[in-house]
Order: structure tokens, then C-alpha cells, then sequence
């Protein structure tokens, strides 16, 4: 009888250590300060995630509970954090909109703003939960479309450098400033059904209040845009901007989905609605470059970016399952081993989007990138066409943020929010594809446009194919193989039709099962633009069909010269491609091709 008793108070006291273990596993940010539901405590909040994450300890978890809702404005970046520590949201964040306020990232020499959560070299690190981040894009959209940003980078929502066995699983992002999801050169990533959802209606909106100020702006008998405008300089300085933007059928706010570099990646399962590149696999550089890195830590990651799979990825209003940029350089950047697998896209600007783009070396010798063995398979293109449950979906989403967004004294802001919720009863009411810009004064409808370019086309129809002039609709292709399309409002980018750069290196890119059905594609039905002096070789289309309610060029293949690409064809193939894509032949093999530049 003594040893049973013994024996229940040993598990007694067994029971309760285990217990106080237990609850020492979980931190609760109120604890280091933390003030929920209260913009005046977003710094302070700051400070206190931040202090938690660096106090935690192997296996202990970070919460932001359920029902409670946190404003915040980040203080640091997280360094070298405690081996698997979990960020576990199940409430809300909602980032601070205080520009002005908003701290500079310390690692970018002024550069960047810090993104909400910055982590570098951790292992073990877990951001998990199904909580909601509210990005409060709206007016970092604003100030940066109409330039008032001084020249700095927005801040991105999760920034992840140098980790191993990181995983992102279950939370939704909002109105993220910038891109989402950063992860860059780690190893073993898993992404697994993160929500992204960007406001495309407020951006567009942006698009028209900017407009409308030229137009008030040009009528001498009104001059109510004087008390909208900050001052008449402001006009001043950025009418080459609003001109620009009443031709723009999509601005560009940078609002990336995922973007990782890397090896052993996992995307999947994920739905992200961001009016931008949907999920992109970025390159790496030889190890032995990483600045700021000993040998022994570069060693851990491997040379090029690869082993990644995107699996069962649904994406609307998105910018292209997408390869790169990736840019010539000395450092070798390189992406080797990509496959993207059943990817739905809804209304896209683009669909399969493969990017070289040019690059500038210091040794011409030595100077290339690489893009080698990339596989799309059971890709689905719906254009002009959204996810019947999408509604209820994003609306189920945005409810999980708790809190009433508060009234703001800046009437450019207010002026914003009316235009938005104006233009999706406008866009609802007549069905109009998300990446044209739309004059609620006149009316026009897409397809409208659509004729009215048709018919200026026809005009030139005499004249090469190229999309040189500023017409953003050039960049609207269900396929795009080729140096990257990128024109920003100051004019920054490689351009709408890009020059090709014979030093991007591109072999063995496979696309099987491939449709693009429905809708309206404005130009041509695909593109393959690689140079000839350096052709893509190892090109496989298998079973790709490309379909719409019309093309303004017919259903064709665009390219600069029939000899950019080598590779083959199989099962069916609508519309062909034989004009592009030199199938009787072989160009340099790509361990040729690899083997002819300098380690």
C-alpha cells in the first residue's frame, strides 16, 4: 500500500512538472508589453513580438491568441533566433500605416524599409496558425504611385534569409505593402495553404483618383484639385506619372505572392489573389559569393536554386507561375529544377512565365545565368473568369481581422476608399476583367477597348511585331518564354519588348497539359523569345492548347528569330508553334553550354 502511494505522488508530482513545462511552452506577448486592440501601442507591440521571439526558447511557441487583435509597427530584425520556435497566429496584426514612422531595414543601408517579420539564419523556425495580417497596403500604394515615397523599397510582410527547415503553413496576409512571402537561399521549405489576398480594386482605384487629378488639374474653371493635391509642385513632378497611367491596364505594386530561392521547397495547396507574379522561383549564386557569410555557412546551401515543387496552386488576378528574373551576372545566378503541377489561374496577366532578363558584369568572361530543367504540368488558365466561391471566400478572410479600420484625416486616402468601393460595384455591374483601368465617367467596357485597339492595330498590321511603344496590354500572354517584361512608371525595367541577352543560358523547359481557354487574350496566343546566338534548347510542348474569344493577332507563336528555340513537340498542339521552336534539329546541349563557362 506504502509503494502505491508512493507511486501516485511521484505521478502527482510528474504530472504537474509536466504541466508547468507545458505552459512554459507557450509566450504570450502582453507579458513583454504587448497592447491589443490600440493603433497608439503599434511600436510598442513592435517591441514586444520581437522581444518575445528572441526571449523564446527551443520548442516554445510564440502566440497571438484567437479573438484578439494587435497593431503593430516593426522594431527589428529577428537574428539567429532559438532552434524550432513556433510563431503561432490565431489572432490578428495589423500593420501600422504610419509611413513616416515606419522604421528603415538595418541590413539595407537605407534601402528598404523593415518588413514586418525579418528573420535570417534560424532552423526550426514555424509560422503557423489561422490568423489573419493585415498589410495595410492601401496607403503605401498610394503614396508610392503618385511618388511620394522618398526613394526607398516598401516594406514586404515576411522576409526569410539564410534558414533551414522553415515552414509557413495555414495564416492569410491582407494588403500586403510589398511582396508577401521572401524567402531567399534556404534549405528544406515547406509553404503550405497560406491565403494571399490583395486589394486589385483599390489599386486599380489608385490608378483612377491619380487620373482624375489630371483631368481636374487641365480645367482652368475648376480648381478643387488644388485642395486634394499636397501642393501644385506635387502636380507638377509627377504629371509624366498620370499620363502614363490612363494607358496602364495594370500598375505595377510589386505585391509578389511567394518568391523563394533555395533547394528542397515545397509550395502547396495555396490561394493567392495578388495582381502580381503568383508564386516565383527566384535564383541563387555560387556559394563561395554569398557576401557577408564564412565558407563553412555558405557550404549549406547549395549553388543553385531547385528541388522546388508548386503543387495544387490557385491563383486570380495573378501575374504568372513564374521562373526568375534571373539576371547575368559573374556570381552565376542559376535556377535548376523547378516543377510547377496542378496550378489553376483565374483571370491572369500571365500564365507559364519563364524570365531571363539582361544582366551587367564587371568580367565578360565569366558573366551568365542559367534556367535549366522546368516543368509545368496540368496548368489551367480561366480568363476572364473568377472562382464562383471566391466571394464568400475573401469575404471570410477580411471578417477575420478585428477591428473597424479608423477614420484617417488624409482626404487623398479617403478619396481612395470611395473610388474603390465605386469601382467594384462598377466592375461587378458590367464583368469586366481586372487588368484594364476603367473611366467611370464614360463607361468603356473591355471589350470596347479591345475593338478600338483592334482597330489601330490594323492600322500597322504592315508594320514587325513588337511591343515597343508604352502599351501595357503587350504584357498580357497565357505563355511567356523570354528576357522578362518589366516597364516601371519612371521607366526603370528592361522594357515592354526586351532586347534578348545571348549570356542567359536556358535548356530543358517542359510544358505538358497546358490550356488557356476562354476570354480575351489581347495580343497573340504565346511568346518564345530567346537569342539565336544562344538558343533555349531541350523546349518540350506537349498537349498545349490555347484558346480565346479572339487574339488580335490571330492565334499565333511570337518570336524574333525561328532559331531562338531547339526542342519537340507531342500530342496536340493549338495553335502550332513550328515557326518558333525548331524541331528537326539540336542546338548545344546544355552540359555544353554549362561546361563552356568559368567556375
Amino acid at each position: 500500500e506504502a509503494s502505491k502511494m508512493r507511486r501516485a505522488v511521484v505521478f502527482v508530482v510528474f504530472a504537474a512538472a509536466l504541466s508547468a513545462v507545458s505552459e512554459a511552452r507557450i509566450l504570450d506577448i502582453e507579458v513583454y508589453g504587448a497592447v491589443p486592440f490600440s493603433k497608439a501601442h503599434a511600436k510598442l507591440n513592435g517591441q514586444a513580438l520581437i522581444a518575445a521571439l528572441q526571449k523564446a526558447k527551443p520548442t516554445e511557441t510564440v502566440l497571438i491568441p484567437e479573438g484578439k487583435s494587435y497593431y503593430l509597427m516593426p522594431q527589428a530584425p529577428l537574428k539567429s533566433p532559438a532552434r524550432d520556435i513556433t510563431f503561432q497566429l490565431d489572432g490578428s496584426i495589423i500593420l501600422s500605416d504610419a509611413i513616416a514612422e515606419w522604421p528603415l531595414d538595418p541590413d539595407s543601408a537605407g534601402g528598404k524599409y523593415l518588413p514586418f517579420l525579418k528573420v535570417t539564419d534560424a532552423t526550426g523556425f514555424r509560422m503557423v496558425g489561422n490568423g489573419v495580417i493585415d498589410g495595410s497596403g492601401h496607403r503605401w500604394w498610394w503614396t508610392f504611385a503618385v511618388g511620394l515615397l522618398p526613394d526607398i523599397k516598401r516594406p514586404f510582410t515576411f522576409d526569410f534569409e539564410f534558414c533551414t527547415d522553415l515552414a509557413i503553413e495555414d495564416v492569410t496576409i491582407l494588403d500586403s505593402p510589398r511582396f508577401n512571402v521572401y524567402i531567399e537561399k534556404s534549405h528544406k521549405v515547406r509553404v503550405n495553404r497560406v491565403k494571399i489576398i490583395d486589394d486589385w480594386r483599390a489599386q486599380l482605384a489608385t490608378q483612377e483618383v491619380v487620373s482624375e487629378y489630371r483631368r481636374l488639374r487641365k480645367d482652368e474653371h475648376d480648381d478643387s484639385w488644388k485642395a486634394k493635391l499636397p501642393t501644385e509642385q506635387w502636380w507638377m513632378d509627377y504629371r509624366q506619372l498620370t499620363d502614363l497611367l490612363l494607358r496602364l491596364p495594370m500598375f505595377p505594386f510589386n505585391t509578389d505572392g511567394v518568391d523563394i530561392s533555395g533547394t528542397d521547397i515545397i509550395v502547396k495547396d495555396c490561394i493567392i489573389s495578388n495582381f502580381d507574379d503568383v508564386v516565383v522561383a527566384k535564383p541563387s549564386n555560387r556559394p563561395h559569393r554569398f557576401m557577408g557569410l564564412p565558407p563553412t555557412k555558405a557550404e549549406d546551401f547549395t549553388w543553385c536554386t531547385g528541388d522546388m515543387l508548386i503543387q495544387n496552386l490557385t491563383g486570380l488576378y495573378g501575374g504568372g507561375a513564374s521562373v526568375g528574373s534571373v539576371h547575368p551576372t559573374n556570381q552565376f545566378p542559376c535556377v535548376d529544377g523547378v516543377r510547377f503541377e496542378d496550378v489553376t489561374l483565374w483571370a491572369p496577366l500571365k500564365g507559364v512565365y519563364v524570365k531571363p532578363d539582361h544582366g551587367i558584369c564587371e568580367n565578360e568572361r565569366t558573366c551568365r545565368c542559367l534556367i535549366a530543367n522546368i516543368q509545368y504540368e496540368n496548368i489551367t488558365l480561366k480568363q476572364g473568369q473568377k472562382p464562383p466561391w471566391w466571394d464568400d471566400f475573401e469575404s471570410d478572410a477580411r471578417a477575420k481581422v478585428l477591428f473597424v479600420k479608423p477614420d484617417t484625416e488624409n482626404e487623398l486616402y479617403d478619396l481612395l476608399t470611395f473610388k474603390a468601393a465605386q469601382f467594384k460595384a462598377f466592375a461587378e455591374q458590367i464583368a469586366v476583367p481586372p487588368h484594364v483601368t476603367l473611366s467611370t465617367g464614360d463607361e468603356r467596357t473591355f471589350g470596347s477597348f479591345l475593338e478600338k485597339y483592334k482597330i489601330w492595330k490594323a492600322k500597322r498590321a504592315h508594320e514587325p511585331f513588337d511591343c515597343r511603344w508604352w502599351n501595357y496590354l503587350c504584357m498580357v500572354w497565357p505563355i511567356w518564354l523570354g528576357t522578362q517584361q518589366q516597364l516601371e512608371p519612371d521607366g526603370k525595367g528592361s522594357g515592354i519588348w526586351p532586347t534578348t541577352d545571348p549570356r542567359a543560358i536556358v535548356a530543358n523547359v517542359s510544358l505538358v497539359n497546358v490550356s488557356a481557354r476562354g476570354g480575351t487574350w489581347p495580343e497573340a496566343a504565346a511568346a518564345i523569345r530567346f537569342n539565336a546566338s544562344s538558343p533555349a534548347t531541350g523546349v518540350h510542348l506537349e498537349n498545349v492548347v490555347i484558346d480565346a474569344d479572339r487574339f488580335l493577332r490571330d492565334q499565333l507563336w511570337i518570336c524574333d528569330d525561328p532559331d531562338s528555340a531547339y526542342g519537340d513537340t507531342a500530342g496536340v498542339l493549338t495553335p502550332a508553334a513550328d515557326k518558333c521552336l525548331v524541331t528537326d534539329a539540336q542546338g548545344p546541349a546544355l552540359l555544353e553550354k554549362k561546361a563552356a563557362v568559368p567556375i
